[in-house]
């Protein structure tokens, strides 16, 4: 298996959405679950830095609940630290 690693900076505590704990369990899930590599996944071609998600498993996943992860999401939208584009499927 070919391990990679996600280098977290000590300045994240200087973050604006650092003393939201959702927020931050969140981002650091995104960053370690999504593609270190080009990679195709049901069809759709992934490139670096790209995931896909699904709302209610993520949720889950985590223990935030949906309208939480909701707004977590758009927050991070809102600031740019993420884009999303939403599909029938996936977001």
């Amino acid at each position: 298996m070919n391990e990679t690693y996600v280098k977290l900076l000590r300045k994240i505590t200087e973050w604006e959405w650092y003393h939201d704990s959702k927020m931050v369990h969140l981002f650091v899930h995104l960053m370690i679950t999504c593609q270190a590599q080009k990679r195709n996944y049901a069809g759709i071609e992934l490139e670096r830095g790209q995931c896909i998600i699904a709302l209610r498993p993520l949720s889950a996943k985590l223990g935030i609940p949906m309208q939480s992860l909701r707004t977590c999401l758009e927050r991070l939208k809102s600031t740019r630290e993420v884009t999303l584009k939403v599909t029938h499927q996936f977001t």
